[in-house]
């Protein structure tokens, strides 16, 4: 992550995506837009396509980050391009699921999300810990799974 106080002259605004939203509490959060005072950005070089989606209607530049404000400061805590659109229309940041779900979850050593982006709902590819799940796990239920 990186983090920086906004420069002179260069106005920061959070939009909300993704499930990150300026009411998020403690600290907003959202995708991040710049306007500049002076030397504005005129587009992409024949690419009005490219144009319209970096640039809103009043002029504000979309940077793909997604970012926090914290004591004023823009915390820049992930991508845009990281996250996929599942067909209920959510959207989902794998690396924030993976990094919660492999220090939550205490059998879990690896995590993988596929963007299955026509399904409605997340999967996931979870690689276990065998020796923590021999310990959790009562002899009954660990014998029935490995029977041969």
């Amino acid at each position: 992550t990186s983090r920086h106080r906004p420069r002179p002259g260069v106005q920061v605004r959070l939009e909300d995506h993704a499930g990150y939203t300026s009411s998020d509490v403690p600290n907003p959060r959202g995708a991040v837009l710049v306007k500049p005072r002076e030397h504005r950005f005129g587009g992409y070089w024949r690419r009005p396509d490219l144009t319209r989606r970096a640039l809103t209607a009043d002029g504000w530049y979309r940077t793909g980050d997604i970012g926090e404000m914290v004591e004023g400061r823009l915390v820049i805590i992930d991508r845009i391009s990281n996250s996929f659109k599942l067909s209920s229309g959510r959207f989902v940041t794998p690396e924030a699921l993976e990094a919660f779900y492999s220090s939550a979850v205490l059998w879990v050593v690896q995590l993988f999300i596929p963007p299955l982006i026509e399904l409605p709902f997340v999967t996931a590819v979870a690689v276990a810990d065998r020796r923590v799940l021999r310990s959790t796990c009562p002899a009954e239920v660990w014998a029935r799974a490995h029977e041969e």
